[in-house]
């Protein structure tokens, strides 16, 4: 195995767009988020992300309250049909090019992501990238509750940071 790791952000830089964004849209088209403006509600959120406003705890309320009452097993293929439909789709082929040679080399590899850890995962597992660092959501009765149980990950710049601190090696 190789002595260094590298950490990829996910969102903007090893796929187009936004995997929360893209999660959102395919809620939509399942019938799942079915508030009237819900696109629209979660584009204003991303619009305070990307000026370094946004309220995570906000943010993860709205894509995680169409999953209330779904049981973690049924939220987790929706997740890997989603991340198979519509992520793997969106990596960008320079990505995959590093990652089939990072994971030929033996190097460890991470992804980090303002976006929940449920799909931060299923992202990374598809990708074959062992480690992932994203929101975590709690969990109550077997499903996600939409509230954050405590210290996250940071949004936006800062997330590297995190994941040294969190015991991450530094690249």
């Amino acid at each position: 195995m190789g002595n260094t790791l590298t950490i990829f952000d996910l969102d903007n830089t090893l796929i187009q767009g936004d995997s929360s964004t893209v999660w959102s849209q395919f809620m939509v088209r399942e019938g799942l988020a079915t508030q009237k403006g819900y696109l629209a509600r979660e584009a204003r959120l991303m619009a305070d992300y990307d000026r370094g406003e946004m309220n995570i705890a906000d943010y993860v309320a709205l894509i995680q309250a169409p999953l209330a009452g779904i049981p973690k097993s049924d939220v987790d293929a929706l997740v890997a049909r989603c991340v198979r439909e519509a992520i793997l789709p969106r990596v960008y082929p320079q990505a995959w090019e590093l990652i089939r040679r990072l994971r030929a080399e033996g190097e460890q590899m991470l992804i980090i992501s303002a976006s929940v850890s449920l799909l931060v995962q299923a992202v990374a597992a598809a990708l074959e990238i062992d480690q992932a660092l994203g929101i975590d959501v709690e969990m109550v009765d077997g499903g996600y509750s939409g509230s954050l149980p405590g210290s996250q990950l940071s949004a936006g710049e800062g997330g590297a940071s995190d994941a040294v601190a969190r015991g991450a090696s530094a690249v």
